[in-house]
């Protein structure tokens, strides 16, 4: 099962919800084709036990997520959904009389 996420921002967060353990790899999409080739790969992630589970994107990137049982028959229900990057600080405040209207 996988999930094609598109293009993300560094720092947006994957949220993985599982009806049971699986295995949960965050990959870009040339290592999502390394993966389905049975090459070598790099990921983020691994053997997920609690639910939800939260990745943070580490780079901006095309990615997908890539949810198996290591090679057991069971049937995999997942959802994912992306949240953005945090916006970060606003500029400091300033009081009222700062600021002549």
């Amino acid at each position: 099962m996988s999930y094609d996420l598109g293009n993300l921002k560094k720092g947006s967060t994957v949220v993985v919800t599982l009806q049971n353990q699986a295995n949960v790899q965050l990959v870009t999409s040339s290592d999502y084709t390394n993966y389905k080739a049975g090459r070598r790969y790099h990921y983020h992630g691994g053997r997920v036990t609690r639910s939800p589970f939260r990745i943070t994107v580490p780079s901006n990137d095309h990615w997908v997520v890539a949810i198996d049982l290591g090679g057991y028959a069971e049937r995999i229900s997942a959802s994912v959904a992306v949240q953005s990057p945090p916006r970060g600080f606003l500029p400091p405040a300033r009081s009222a009389q700062e600021n002549p209207a």
